[in-house]
Order: C-alpha cells, then sequence, then structure tokens
C-alpha cells in the first residue's frame, strides 16, 4: 500500500513539475492552414542549450520559405501546449516538449518533422528531414540527369554538324567540278587560238622576208 502512495505521489509531483515547466509557453495560435507536400523542411536537429533544461532546434527550408509553425505539446497527456509562427529557422524551448514543425507559405502548411530528446538522444542527434525532402532530391537528380544528357546529345549534335560542314565545305561539289573545268577549258582554248595565231602569222613573215631578200638580189 505504501509503494502504491509513493508512486502516486511521484507521478503527481511529476505531473505539476511539467505543467509548471510548460506555464510560460501556454500560447497557442489557432490559424489554419492548408497541407501540401510541396513544402518542406530538412536537416532538423535538437541539441541541448547553454541554458540548463532546454534544448535548441534547428533546421533548413526552401528558398521561397520565410515562415515556420512550431507546436509542442505535453508528451505525458498530449496536451497542445504551444503553436506559433516564427520568423527563423532557430527556436529554444523546454527540454522535456515533443516538437513538431511545418514549413509555411502564405496560407499552406507543408510536411511536418516531429522530434524530441529522446528520440534524437537515441540518433545520437543527427539531424533528421522529411520525406518530401528526400522525394525532392530523387526528382533533381533525375532533373538534373535528364538535363546532364540533353546537353551532352546537343553537344555532339552540334560536333558533328560542325563535322558535316567542314566535309561540306573541304568538298568538291559537281558544280565546283564543272567550273573548274570550263575554267581550264577556256583557258586552252585561248592558249590554242593564240599559238594558232601565231603559228598561221609566221609563215607569211618569213615568206615576206624571202621575197625581200630575192628581190635585194636582183637589184
Amino acid at each position: 500500500m505504501r509503494i502504491t502512495i509513493i508512486i502516486f505521489l511521484l507521478s503527481v509531483s511529476s505531473v505539476f513539475s511539467q505543467e509548471n515547466i510548460f506555464n510560460n509557453y501556454r500560447l497557442v495560435d489557432t490559424t489554419q492552414y492548408k497541407t501540401t507536400r510541396a513544402l518542406f523542411l530538412h536537416d532538423l536537429t535538437l541539441k541541448e542549450s547553454h541554458n540548463e533544461g532546454k534544448v535548441i532546434l534547428e533546421w533548413k527550408n526552401q528558398r521561397n520559405i520565410t515562415f515556420h509553425l512550431i507546436e509542442m505539446r505535453d508528451p505525458t497527456t498530449g496536451e497542445l501546449i504551444y503553436r506559433q509562427k516564427h520568423y527563423t529557422n532557430i527556436a529554444e524551448f523546454p527540454k522535456e516538449g515533443d516538437f513538431t514543425i511545418y514549413p509555411l507559405f502564405k496560407k499552406q502548411k507543408g510536411e511536418p518533422v516531429s522530434i524530441n530528446y529522446e528520440d534524437a538522444a537515441k540518433r545520437n542527434f543527427e539531424p533528421i528531414s522529411s520525406d518530401s525532402y528526400f522525394t525532392f532530391l530523387e526528382k533533381q537528380s533525375e532533373l538534373n540527369e535528364r538535363k546532364a544528357n540533353a546537353a551532352a546529345a546537343r553537344k555532339k549534335q552540334e560536333a558533328a554538324q560542325k563535322e558535316y560542314e567542314n566535309a561540306r565545305a573541304n568538298r568538291i561539289t559537281p558544280k565546283v567540278v564543272i567550273l573548274i573545268g570550263a575554267l581550264f577549258f577556256f583557258a586552252f582554248v585561248i592558249v590554242f587560238t593564240i599559238w594558232l595565231v601565231r603559228y598561221l602569222t609566221k609563215p607569211k613573215e618569213s615568206e615576206h622576208y624571202l621575197n625581200r631578200d630575192r628581190r635585194k638580189r636582183w637589184d
């Protein structure tokens, strides 16, 4: 019987002690937000503060997120003690609370991440992230891979086009062959004509000189 009484007194004392711890944090904002998985936060950490009995919550978020909704519940009763919008990525609360953090954008709230001191200690205080964050990383990786493949394909196409243009520039087309042939033909005709004219006029000149020599002899 005494043991039962002692346990009862200890539990009552513990409840009153927690209530005293949370008294200064009883502030609940009842604003409602629509839920979306497009918003997320990541790398949420919980570590002990230099202030005794307090912990520091710190996290990272998307670039377009500037507000966060922080909820703190009593781990024993599940009572919602604190629910407020925060403008920074760091906050200090009593060590005994159960915490849930939502990223906010206008009237929307993203996927929450929950944490408490006991769970953080079991993970050696390693950061945790929402499932939406890992989904985002997978999609981003796929997008980057598609961009890289597209860039490689574009580069390959440009190289092939350049190679084709160089080959075309260095290739002698039929028109060029015909033009070159025509130029050679006309050059040949001109040279042949000049030679023929000279050839045909040369005997006449020789005959002229021969007749002149004959006249000189008769004289």
